[in-house]
């Protein structure tokens, strides 16, 4: 049986609504998998799913987990048939899957021979007859073949191949040649035959891919050079150029005038060796790298060449995908953002509302910092990949905590703030990442920081033993002040997160218990004193009642009131280290990641999104919610955007450049007052409960602060707006203790 899935194409834009779907990606493809041609149009394949390249014009159409029915964002293989209709492999669920510009047919345990998940479809290639054949990786590893109607499967228990584990597959007519790790076979639909190191000449048994030239010979990949096999005789050309080093690379590609072209990956070579891209053209090897070409990467993965003799090529570290076409070159980025990285790490947003996305380096620009104001991306300075902290403070203003110090940027300019206390992130064999940095109501900075380090003689074994110590350090906006365990009542604990109530007290989650500090005392919880279950909070949220929630390992939570703790266990998984960040959502749920996950809990029920379900890929490393409810998930493929109901992302100038105003206290009791930084000519101020009903308004002039009294308001979560000359001027929540 097939299953037959009516399209969905849905072309990216950035010309953003008010309410969209409920994901969107932004995705930044790091190495390109694949490379196939479909006439006019390339098509390629990586782990944020499939794009099709016009060649002419560069515009480009994605496919992926939000607007096709692909059931795997990473997209290891393409082949294109004689109809052209396109075949897309997938390694994490190990799917063929059939796409004919109309319909979409997905092919996996439950209608093929396919061994499925954990067993990625490895190569696709068309033989003349336009029969399908398949290669999975892995343990598993066997030849499939699919005539449109029935499958075959080939191993060594039931045909010629030489193993099981199979790296590469070409069709030449009807003719199948494929490589495995114990050498060359041959199958022409009837007959078998294997080429090893024990029957044959051939050089080596370990084959890294294969192509065929216009002479019929065929060419074999090897780590250290190429391999022609006129149909008796091997003949090897090693690539024994110094400069050149080993090929390092698993595709192989020939042109119609029978150059051969590979990738050179520089990986485990000296940084004076680059990798780049070689041609051999029977004789002689050409290599091109950054120092003698317009290849901006020294990491190239899959090579193609097209039907008009360009060469395609996959840039590794920059996700770019290149064509020579001649003496000229021509890049194109197949990501859907501006990033200039795929792996986000962190994400704040601006007084406007604009995200600041922190990755790791982005090749070449240095850093890893971008502004995206929902029209262009701008990169930033100060972040790379020993920056671990950044937050904004209640003016916008960002601060991005790095080994040398602590940077403010006031979206104009960047500045040192003097006097950082001591954030170096690695002494010797000992590394310390102080990732912790975050704001509080007052705009004071508050981060965790390296306060000294100590050794410890061991005279039984005669060695010594090295500790570090982190201490609390507090910026007010002119000095700072520290708090370590030799000069507050804290143990000397590792800090692994920061937050600030609405009472503006600061709270620690600590390798030994959490610690909360009110400005003047110090409060310690721990198993020895409370109901916590243990002392290791990497991460948590105080929710709107001032519940601590944090994570129970077992992709659950704890929730701690201070009397007693509720253990809630995800009802689908209890695998142990399932530690994430934690955030909590404006209707009071709880979220958290793991490396595959994003959860949430409203106290009752539980909703997972990962891979089979979203466009979640692997891995997920941060999680940020803005004040509409929607949930910025950072991968190592971009980042995308959840919410239910559909993600708000409205560009409209009113709702981005709110003001910060404070308001204090939060949570209240009988009053709270609001400070509008500014004086108003007019402003109407309402309150909404959490159905959107308005509960509360009153309308001022000429002030800049108004005290609001509780009235007859219950307790829980509410929502205020100020309106100023027909506009919002600010917006936020509130609690009613």
């Amino acid at each position: 049986m097939k299953i037959v899935l009516s399209p969905i194409l849905v072309l990216f834009s950035l010309t953003l609504v008010a309410q969209q779907t409920d994901w969107v990606t932004f995705s930044k493809t790091g190495s390109i998998n694949t490379i196939a041609q479909e006439g006019n149009y390339i098509w390629v394949g990586s782990i944020t799913g499939a794009v099709k390249i016009d060649k002419n014009s560069g515009a480009k159409n994605y496919f992926d987990l939000t607007n096709s029915p692909l059931p795997d964002s990473y997209v290891y293989k393409i082949a294109v048939d004689k109809n052209g209709v396109k075949w897309f492999g997938t390694r994490s669920k190990g799917c063929l899957v059939k796409y004919d510009d109309t319909n979409w047919t997905i092919f996996d345990t439950s209608n093929s021979p396919l061994p499925g998940p954990g067993y990625g479809i490895s190569g696709i290639a068309v033989d003349s007859s336009n029969n399908v054949w398949i290669v999975t990786e892995y343990t598993y590893g066997a030849l499939f073949k699919y005539d449109g109607v029935n499958w075959t499967v080939y191993n060594t228990s039931n045909s010629g191949l030489p193993s099981d584990c199979i790296s590469c597959i070409v069709c030449e007519g009807d003719t199948i040649w494929i490589g495995t790790n114990k050498g060359l076979a041959k199958f022409d639909g009837i007959n078998w035959v294997t080429y090893n190191s024990s029957n044959s000449t051939i050089s080596n048994n370990t084959i890294l891919d294969i192509d065929y030239d216009t002479y019929g010979n065929i060419w074999l990949l090897h780590t250290n050079g190429v391999e022609k096999f006129d149909g008796s005789t091997f003949t090897v050309f090693n690539n024994s150029n110094t400069n050149i080093q080993n090929i390092n690379n698993n595709c192989m590609t020939i042109d119609r005038n029978n150059i051969i072209w590979t990738g050179c990956n520089s990986y485990n070579f000296s940084p004076a060796v680059l990798g780049g891209m070689m041609s051999f053209d029977g004789t002689s090897w050409t290599k091109y790298d950054t120092t003698n070409s317009a290849i901006p990467d020294d990491i190239v993965g899959p090579v193609f060449a097209d039907d008009s003799n360009n060469i395609w090529f996959g840039c590794a570290h920059m996700g770019l995908v290149g064509n020579k076409k001649g003496p000229a070159w021509s890049f194109y980025d197949p990501s859907r953002s501006g990033l200039g990285n795929g792996h986000v790490r962190q994400i704040v947003f601006d007084n406007y509302g604009n995200p600041l996305i922190g990755t790791m380096d982005a090749y070449k620009t240095g850093t890893g910092l971008v502004k995206y104001d929902w029209t262009s991306w701008t990169p930033l300075d100060y972040y790379h990949d020993n920056s671990w902290g950044m937050t904004a403070d209640r003016l916008g203003n960002l601060y991005v905590k790095n080994r040398d110090g602590l940077k403010k940027y006031d979206g104009t300019n960047w500045s040192t703030v003097p006097g950082t206390p001591d954030i170096q992130f690695l002494y010797g064999y000992l590394s310390d990442y102080l990732e912790c940095i975050t704001t509080d109501t007052s705009g004071g900075i508050w981060m965790d920081y390296l306060d000294r380090i100590t050794s410890v003689y061991d005279t039984t074994w005669g060695t010594w033993s090295t500790f570090l110590h982190e201490g609390l350090a507090f910026w007010n906006g002119g000095t700072w002040t520290t708090y370590t365990n030799l000069t507050a009542p804290i143990p000397d604990a590792y800090i692994y997160d920061i937050k600030v109530d609405g009472k503006n007290n600061i709270w620690l989650g600590t390798d030994q218990g959490l610690i909360r500090f009110d400005h003047t005392n110090w409060t310690i919880y721990n198993t020895s004193n409370s109901a916590l279950p243990t002392n290791f909070i990497p991460s948590f949220v105080i929710d709107s009642t001032g519940n601590i929630w944090f994570s129970n390992g077992h992709y659950g939570f704890y929730k701690f009131d201070f009397t007693s703790t509720t253990n809630y266990q995800h009802p689908l998984f209890n695998s142990y280290d399932s530690y994430g960040v934690l955030a909590e959502d404006t209707d009071g749920s709880v979220w958290q990641i793991t490396l595959f996950d994003l959860i949430q809990f409203d106290g009752k029920d539980w909703a997972t999104f990962n891979g089979d379900n979203s466009p979640i890929i692997p891995n997920v490393n941060s999680l940020t919610i803005d004040k509409h409810g929607n949930k910025w998930v950072g991968t190592n493929g971009g980042f995308l955007i959840y919410k239910k109901g559909g993600v708000n992302l409205s560009t409209n100038s009113e709702r981005f450049k709110e003001r910060p105003i404070s308001v204090y206290p939060n949570p209240f009791d009988e009053a709270f007052e609001m400070d509008f930084g500014v004086q108003l000519p007019e402003a109407e101020i309402s309150i909404f409960d959490l159905t959107g009903r308005k509960v509360y308004s009153t309308h001022v002039t000429n002030s800049q602060k108004i005290w609001i009294p509780a009235r007859n308001l219950k307790s829980g979560i509410y929502f205020y707006q100020v309106k100023s000359s027909g506009k919002i001027f600010a917006s936020g929540k509130i609690v009613q203790d």
